[in-house]
């Protein structure tokens, strides 16, 4: 959409969820709605998954890590699929990848797990979990974009 001129506010045909409240950054209303919606939605399903399973100090925190995994294949897997029904979905990227996943996905939460797990000197599964949460999270990002690709094929 292109940049709209400050003097043509007084037009009455405009439609206000178009019009661009940032037009240096190019967002609209409807994007920004779509971010805050999707992210509103992705933390609160966190906080409840989070919620309903309590981790022993010194143990794996295995909430964490199915959040952030999880949300790693998934956001491989859905940007093909946005770049593919952008025309007719454009709000789609930013609900589902940058709303709904980042708000799913933490990496505040990844860093204080592992500061905890330093603390309570479990330090191989502090190990163990950073490995797995960057090695995983980077091959499933991989592995759901290459699933991603073959789903949004023509």
């Amino acid at each position: 959409m292109p940049e709209r001129d400050d003097t043509d506010n007084d037009r009455t045909d405009r439609d206000l969820l178009d019009v661009q409240t940032l037009p240096i950054l190019g967002l609209s209303l409807r994007s920004i709605l779509a971010v805050a919606i999707g992210g509103a939605l992705g933390s609160v399903a966190r906080y409840l998954l989070g919620a309903t399973h309590t981790i022993a100090p010194g143990h794996l925190p295995w909430v964490t890590l199915t959040v952030n995994l999880s949300g790693s294949f998934l956001i491989g897997c859905i940007l093909p699929l946005t770049d593919r029904f952008a025309g007719t979905l454009p709000n789609a990227r930013s609900f589902l990848v940058v709303g709904v996943l980042g708000g799913w996905t933490t990496y505040s939460t990844f860093a204080v797990d592992t500061t905890l797990l330093l603390h309570h000197g479990a330090y191989a599964t502090c190990a163990l979990y950073v490995v797995i949460t960057l090695v995983g999270g980077l091959a499933l990002v991989v592995i759901g974009h290459a699933m991603g690709k073959r789903l949004a094929a023509p």
